[in-house]
């Protein structure tokens, strides 16, 4: 009995030098984002937020946009079930304001309007970690940048060999299936992913309004990356990604939404080469990058009498061609200068067909190219592991309206004695004119790029010997010569501005070995500068909190729980019969989710989540459905 007993307490007891997934540590933990070197977190002053992959796997959400939702002062809205169109908003700004990268390839589609990113498809395969960085960055990263950045990094190949299965299933007759396998020697790395997805769904149109059809959604994703090392210092890489989806859709919100013939085939392939090299010792580092992003889109709707006998198709095609070089040089032991120049090109084409009782009719924005350069200079300096400020200036010419420069300053500073961190940002940004807003039928050539100005200050605070930091950031972002359309004119014009304020306050604990938690609450005010009226899709209030519980180096867990506050969208159930989108307010919804994995065997591990554990019925954007309670378990095999 006693020997029972003793049993009993060891494996309940926390596993000691476990790490934890939600416990990041700013002076060990990298990251790259900011100023494209590696830096530790507690000597950047900037805003942002690391997801690794320990933190991935702990949560086991298959796709990106999941794992955005749990990020202080970034909202996502997705249209319906799995494969609905997804954006996101970073500190209240818009989401063509958010410039989305995949290991250096921009995946803002030009075929889109605005240039956004749609997060749809973009699964967490091989993804090694995810950082999100808030605030202006068009200094390093050019156009887009206004709000910020997400960079997806994938892994790179351990050393030896590796390989992995992931099989997965759960609610909604979902399904997972995941191939993984990589290695390295002296000379040669590589890696190599495969998975497929697929979902029956939920009706996209929310069922409450009498919509029934459960809209299924596909995934298919390839990706391989393979790297050199010739000879010390010199690293050549090649990386290919190829994602293909096919959806079923709704052609709009609320009743009279369903449509069983909708349907979307979606197809990405992005492509990227790069050199790099380290010479003096690591002093100076260079590299020179090539990417390629193509998104091809098609969709149909058969004609059917529920939506009066007609039928309608549209494609659209976008490319983007990136170049990019940077040097950094460490002049001192305290100073790096950073200087690059990059140089983008963009085309894209959409068509739309459709055929009703009132006749056919056909719009097409034939095939347009642009080009943007740019070239930077960055200085990041530190004194005494005290104090660190980086500070840069940007100039970029585009084909069109010309040239566009920004500037950014960044200073941090540690005080020890009381394990304090201030830091503060300030800067400017530019997003350039999209194809469609300069060539379109609505398009006009004497558009200007829209300007932001942005700062930020904040404060961390350790407490217990790192094992509590609290922190708190006050943020102010104007955008002004914001285009949107017209309906004066029937054209695109430089009319909008925009002024986003707000507060993000984060904690994170580690009480004990086994245990940590952390927290977030962001409050936002996104005003539109022309009415006063608050910009649509993004709340006022979110509020987030995990647990996570590792009682044995086997077994781990997590309970959590994000809340999103009531916020303002479009009604666009009628816009077809009445030309009418009127403004209605969508409530506030609080989500929990459970996630958890058991280690059976070295090679072996059970998997299983919960979403929605209190089965909520919400809306992320109105009149489209979400997700009740849902159930997932999976097996993962590693070799």
């Amino acid at each position: 009995m006693k020997r029972l007993l003793l049993a009993v307490l060891l494996c309940a007891a926390p596993a000691q030098g476990q790490e934890l997934a939600l416990f990041s540590d700013p002076k060990t933990t990298k990251v790259s984002t900011p100023d494209n070197l590696d830096e530790t977190l507690e000597s950047v002053a900037n805003s942002i937020t690391v997801i690794d992959r320990q933190e991935i796997e702990l949560r086991g959400e298959p796709f990106v946009s999941d794992l955005l939702r749990a990020v202080p002062g970034l909202d996502v809205s997705q249209t319906g079930g799995r494969g609905g169109t997804t954006s996101v908003f970073i500190r209240g700004l818009d989401s063509e304001h958010t410039l989305v990268l995949l290991d250096g390839v921009p995946l803002n589609d030009p075929s889109s309007p605005q240039r956004t990113a749609d997060l749809a498809d973009i699964t967490t395969d091989n993804v090694e970690r995810i950082e999100i960085l808030r605030g202006p960055q068009s200094v390093l990263y050019g156009s887009d940048a206004i709000g910020g950045v997400i960079n997806i990094i994938t892994r790179k190949a351990p050393r030896g060999f590796r390989a992995g299965a992931t099989g997965e299933y759960g609610s909604m007759n979902s399904s997972l299936g995941r191939l993984e396998l990589g290695g390295s020697q002296r000379y040669l790395d590589y890696s190599l992913s495969g998975s497929r997805q697929a979902t029956a769904g939920i009706p996209s149109a929310e069922s409450v309004f009498g919509n029934t059809t459960k809209d299924g959604f596909l995934n298919g994703t390839f990706a391989g990356d393979i790297g050199i090392k010739p000879a010390e210092g010199l690293r050549l890489e090649l990386s290919a990604r190829h994602a293909y989806s096919a959806l079923q859709l709704d052609p709009h919100g609320g009743s009279g939404g369903d449509d069983p013939t909708d349907l979307g085939w979606v197809h990405e392939t992005d492509l990227g080469a790069s050199a790099s090299l380290a010479l003096f010792d690591g002093r100076l580092k260079q590299k020179a990058e090539l990417s390629s992003a193509v998104q091809d889109r098609r969709y149909a709707d058969a004609a059917e009498p529920a939506n009066g006998q007609t039928a309608a198709q549209s494609t659209s095609h976008g490319r983007t061609t990136r170049f990019n070089y940077q040097a950094s040089g460490q002049l001192t032991d305290w100073d790096t200068l950073t200087v690059g120049l990059g140089r983008q090109e963009e085309e894209a084409e959409t068509s739309y067909d459709s055929q009703s009782p009132y006749g056919p009719y056909h719009t097409a924005f034939d095939l347009a190219k642009l080009e943007l350069s740019g070239v930077y200079a960055e200085d990041l300096a530190r004194y005494d592991e005290r104090f660190f400020v980086s500070f840069g200036g940007r100039l970029d010419d585009h084909d069109v309206y010309g040239k566009a420069e920004t500037y950014r300053i960044a200073p941090a500073c540690l005080i020890p004695e009381t394990s304090t961190k201030l830091k503060a940002t300030v800067g400017t940004g530019f997003k350039a004119p999209t194809l469609y807003e300069l060539y379109s039928q609505h398009g006009a050539q004497n558009l200007l790029p829209e300007r932001s100005s942005s700062w930020d200050a904040g404060i961390e605070q350790d407490f217990l010997s790192r094992k509590v930091t609290l922190g708190a950031t006050y943020f102010d972002n104007r955008v002004r010569d914001l285009i949107d359309y017209n309906s004066a004119t029937n054209v695109y014009s430089n009319i909008g501005k925009v002024h986003t304020q707000g507060t993000e306050l984060t904690a994170q604990a580690r009480p004990w070995q086994g245990l940590a938690a952390k927290a977030d609450y962001t409050y936002t005010s996104p005003v539109d500068g022309a009415t006063g009226a608050d910009l649509l899709r993004r709340p006022r209030n979110k509020f987030g909190a995990d647990v996570e519980l590792r009682p044995t180096g086997r077994l781990s867990g997590l309970v959590g729980m994000t809340y999103t506050g009531p916020h303002d969208d479009l009604d666009d159930s009628n816009m077809y019969t009445t030309g009418l989108t009127p403004t209605v307010r969508v409530g506030g919804y609080a989500l929990w989710h459970v996630s958890g994995s058991y280690q059976v065997s070295r090679h072996v591990s059970l998997t299983a989540r919960v979403e929605n554990l209190f089965n909520k019925r919400y809306e992320e954007v109105f009149g489209y459905g979400s997700p009740g309670v849902s159930a997932f378990g999976g097996v993962k095999l590693e070799f």
